[in-house]
């Protein structure tokens, strides 16, 4: 599949459109934090990075919770706060999730397999090299993947490759057990032409049938911080 069909231009058409045409498929991490209850029992996660939660009940008699969590916990989307060198808003501030543009979180994304990715030495670390990103078009979201258990095995993109993707430029890229060193990480959030946003930890990529689908990984709207959680999902043809 190379591109897209054309969408209608009605909402309801829309609507319909997606409904019977496309499928939802959930693209997140799912979250299990620590709970401490109201009552004073506690239930131990099942993140692999902090994620607490202590339930309350309101003057209203309703249930709320205080979060005590990372930034980049499950499916989350980094912004150049993270890094040192990362572009900053005109007024000089980082730029957090809160500061790109909304449109810049979804649009058509390529779907590509990093499995064949070869070591540049013997029992050296695989790289995923430009080769690979051939029919990456400008403006695209791309969306890397492995079968790989995570970062330690998977494979890694390479700085020419990031450097590559950055200059087309790309619109945002998003992995799963493809590992991102710090030089792509400085050429996409270091964009001074303008940044590219980076997803991790995105799941079930393997689950899509097609190389192009219709993706969304939409962030809170949250400044002084660097990276923010996101539910990602992708409408893909039925056929």
């Amino acid at each position: 599949m190379t591109a897209l069909d054309s969408s209608p231009t009605s909402a309801e058409a829309l609507a319909r459109f997606l409904a019977e045409g496309y499928r939802v498929v959930d693209l997140s991490d799912a979250l299990i934090p620590g709970m401490m209850t109201a009552d004073g029992r506690y239930y131990w996660p099942r993140t692999h990075r902090r994620f607490e939660i202590k339930q309350w009940i309101s003057p209203g008699g309703h249930f709320q919770h205080f979060l005590d969590v990372a930034s980049q916990v499950g499916t989350h989307v980094e912004t150049p706060a993270h890094i040192v060198d990362g572009v900053r808003n005109p007024d000089g501030s980082p730029m957090c999730p809160g500061d790109v543009a909304l449109e810049t979180f979804f649009g058509e994304a390529i779907v590509i397999n990093c499995d064949d990715a070869q070591p540049r030495e013997p029992g050296g670390r695989r790289y995923v090299e430009v080769e690979k990103f051939k029919d990456v078009r400008p403006g695209d979201i791309v969306l890397v993947w492995s079968h790989a258990s995570g970062y330690a095995d998977g494979p890694a993109i390479s700085d020419e490759a990031g450097q590559y993707l950055a200059d087309l430029p790309i619109k945002m890229i998003g992995e799963q057990a493809v590992f991102i060193p710090n030089p792509p990480h400085v050429s996409f959030l270091g964009r001074e032409a303008g940044m590219i946003p980076i997803m991790e930890e995105i799941k079930h990529l393997e689950d899509l049938k097609h190389d192009r689908v219709f993706f969304f990984g939409v962030p809170i709207r949250v400044h002084r911080v660097e990276a923010s959680w996101t539910r990602a999902f992708a409408f893909e043809p039925r056929a």
